[in-house]
C-alpha cells in the first residue's frame, strides 16, 4: 500500500491576529522556508498545540490541540525556535 503521508517539519511560531496572539506549532515541508509555506499554502493554516492570548494584556484565554487560522487575518508570524521539534 502506497503511503500519501508527505513528510513535515514542526516549527513553532508566534500569530499575530486582530486581538490575539497564539503559540503553537505549523508543520511546513521540510526543505521549504516558513515565508513560502505562507505564500503557497492554502486558506486556512493549521496550527498545532496552539496557546491563545489576548494581545492587550496578555492574558491566556485557552489551549487546544488544533486550530486553524484564516490567512487573510494573521498580522505577523514570528519563528520562535529553529525546526525540528520532536
Amino acid at each position: 500500500m502506497v503511503s500519501l503521508k508527505v513528510a513535515r517539519v514542526k516549527q513553532r511560531v508566534m500569530i499575530l491576529i486582530p486581538g490575539f496572539s497564539i503559540e503553537g506549532i505549523l508543520a511546513i515541508p521540510p526543505q521549504a522556508r516558513l515565508s513560502d509555506f505562507l505564500n503557497t499554502a492554502r486558506q486556512f493554516i493549521a496550527v498545532l498545540d496552539a496557546k491563545i492570548f489576548e494581545t492587550k494584556t496578555n492574558k491566556f484565554v485557552q489551549e487546544t490541540p488544533f486550530v486553524e487560522l484564516n490567512r487573510d487575518f494573521i498580522v505577523s508570524i514570528v519563528p520562535l525556535e529553529d525546526k525540528g521539534i520532536s
